[in-house]
């Protein structure tokens, strides 16, 4: 009896911790991932695209969370079916504006660069080439946490092999071929129109495409962040 309560709790918080570390969001940050990551594990089949390991395992898990307190509920309590229904209501209802709140108050206390957020939805960028010239139009979305002016400038994957692991990235330029630095204002939101060519030393293997949501760097001079899916 004691064994089929403790499995029954054990499933309640199993569900709680996947949800917890696995859910995705509007920001794009999974806590697994992003310690996973960290680790040197990789948690997806090819580079940032293909099957999401992490999300395959966690979907997993919480199946057999929830069977786990299907069976053992009557062992826990008589009411503890209810109980664990109306949690995960109430949770799913509350999750995002939680997450909000605590996203942005962990965002805004970050230093320098790492207080600004890109937002990958919204944000892509479409690309031509014409012999040695690749002109590059798009949009990227970016919102600064902080109470501080940012001054940066933006590289983009556009290059060789776009879609690898570590792809070539490019800085973004002004009309007069030189790195364009932009500018965000305290507590602001911006989606900023990328438009300039660039000139290859060899002939580019690029033709046209676009690239939904590519990860970026954001760098001044004394600071490099990438930010994406990676």
């Amino acid at each position: 009896m004691e064994k089929r309560k403790v499995l029954g709790i054990a499933s309640f918080f199993m569900i709680i911790v996947m949800a917890i570390l696995f859910a995705d969001n509007k920001h794009g940050f999974v806590l697994g991932d992003f310690i996973l990551t960290k680790m040197g594990v990789s948690v997806w089949s090819d580079g940032n695209s293909g099957l999401h390991y992490t999300g395959v395992l966690a979907a997993t898990l919480i199946l057999v969370g929830i069977a786990g307190v299907i069976r053992f509920k009557k062992d826990v309590h008589i009411n503890f079916g209810k109980f664990a229904v109306i949690f995960f209501i109430i949770g799913v209802i509350i999750y995002q504006p939680v997450y909000d709140s605590v996203y942005g108050f962990v965002k805004s206390n970050l230093n320098g660069l790492h207080s600004i957020e890109y937002i990958r939805d919204g944000s892509e960028i479409n690309f031509t080439s014409d012999s040695k010239i690749i002109s590059i139009d798009g949009k990227i979305k970016l919102k600064n946490f902080s109470n501080d002016k940012k001054e940066f400038y933006i590289k983009l994957p556009i290059g060789k092999n776009p879609m690898a692991q570590n792809p070539e990235f490019i800085t973004v330029c002004n009309t007069s071929n030189e790195p364009a630095k932009f500018v965000m204002w305290p507590k602001s939101q911006v989606n900023l129109h990328i438009k300039f060519s660039i000139q290859q030393d060899e002939k580019s293997v690029l033709q046209s495409g676009n690239l939904i949501s590519p990860d970026i760097k954001i760098y001044n001079e004394s600071e490099e962040i990438r930010q994406g899916k990676r």
